[in-house]
């Protein structure tokens, strides 16, 4: 669980909210190889963030937590 994903706006707009968030999805595939996907919640005033989500993958689920828009990542393809 990550309370909280904040890149400073003095470095926001030169990748390292990118780069941090594929950092973590590398590390949750190693560290959790049998996870079969990655849920976040995030403001849906947020665009911002919404398209560097939906820029790596992540699609809205249509489920809501506490305000914010879920949004999910499938890390290894659904066994049919």
């Amino acid at each position: 669980y990550i309370g909280g994903f904040f890149i400073d706006r003095r470095y926001q707009g030169q990748g390292h909210g990118r780069a941090a968030l594929q950092a973590i999805i590398q590390k949750l595939c190693v560290t959790r190889p049998r996870s079969n996907r990655l849920l976040l919640s995030v403001h849906p005033e947020n665009v911002v963030a919404i398209a560097l989500y939906e820029a790596a993958a992540f699609v809205k689920t249509g489920q809501w937590l506490d305000g914010e828009a879920e949004m999910a990542l499938a890390l290894r393809p659904a066994i049919a």
